[in-house]
């Protein structure tokens, strides 16, 4: 329970526990936020680890949307640095959310 308030508060975060890139590079990214597309993409990953066991999947959490935004844009938001130490700089991103309207840029 303490580590879900931890993550609640942050408003994102490496689920470390549905990853499998032990902190190294990952080969994709695996974000998600609310609670359906939360399931639907730790189900993806499941199928992902036994068709691909060799992939390595970060599995990102998002609670408050607003840290996808930059830093400059709103109070909530990631400096580059952070947002580039969950998402990296060069791999792809597969984000599941349940209503998100175009209203951010990235």
């Amino acid at each position: 329970m303490d580590a879900a308030v931890v993550h609640c508060t942050e408003g994102i975060g490496i689920w470390q526990w549905a990853s499998n890139d032990q902190g190294g590079e990952p080969d994709v990214i695996m974000a998600c936020c609310g609670d359906t597309p939360t399931l639907e993409i730790l189900a993806a990953v499941s199928i992902l680890r036994q068709h691909l066991p060799d992939l390595k999947i970060r599995v990102i959490n998002v609670v408050d949307l607003m840290k996808l935004q930059p830093k400059s844009e709103h109070p909530h938001g990631l400096s580059d640095t952070d947002y580039d130490s969950l998402f990296t700089k060069d791999k792809h991103i597969i984000f599941a959310s349940t209503d998100i309207h175009g209203w951010f840029t990235g």
